[in-house]
């Protein structure tokens, strides 16, 4: 093979694995990331992004209060294919902050490199309870939940939102601040509002 060529491809080899120091986005294989979606990023799913190259690999949102009742549905939810590529988090939803806390050693478990919280579901039965983008309308309480979280697991924590829960209720800017203050590792944000669910301009 051509000396060029050789390195080259030596260079693309040594981009696409992820470092095990640093940051945590530091590690990611590249900017293209999968988003989490329900009923769409099981595990056979993120194993084929994986194969295709993504850069972050993300499971649709988990139920944290269904993997505290020890649910076997949930808990196969959680599963993670054998050798992943490249950064793995599992995305969980709940309204209690120590029900994370109480599962954070499964996700641990399965070999997952970052805990992601979902703020930003606009389903009805998830907002009702209080989890989701319900959330984000106290970035007070927010702040604090996010850290009691932080401060009792061992695994990086990191977070998707919405913009706010709708146009008279934008409170992005104060949700990203908690998570950072917090200790979050990064902040994934959709470009919506929960009312507008998945319709309109992001």
């Amino acid at each position: 093979m051509n000396r060029n060529v050789s390195e080259e491809v030596e260079n693309l080899s040594r981009l696409n694995v992820p470092e095990k120091s640093g940051r945590l986005i530091d590690r990611a294989r590249n900017a293209y990331w999968m988003a989490p979606m329900s009923g769409i990023t099981d595990v056979c799913y993120r194993q084929l992004m994986d194969e295709m190259g993504a850069g972050v690999l993300v499971s649709e949102l988990v139920s944290a209060k269904g993997l505290v009742f020890n649910s076997e549905r949930t808990r196969r939810m959680i599963k993670i294919h054998k050798n992943p590529g490249t950064l793995v988090g599992l995305q969980l939803f709940g309204d209690y902050a120590d029900d994370f806390i109480k599962v954070a050693h499964l996700v641990q478990e399965q070999g997952a490199d970052f805990l992601d919280i979902n703020l930003g579901c606009p389903v009805k039965k998830v907002i009702q309870k209080g989890c989701g983008s319900a959330l984000m309308r106290d970035p007070v309480y927010l702040e604090s939940f996010l850290t009691k979280i932080r401060r009792n697991i061992d695994l990086p924590l990191t977070v998707k939102m919405r913009t706010g829960w709708n146009e008279q209720e934008l409170t992005i800017h104060e949700c990203v601040a908690a998570a950072q203050n917090a200790g979050c590792e990064w902040v994934a944000i959709h470009g919506r509002t929960r009312v507008q669910g998945y319709q309109g301009l992001a």
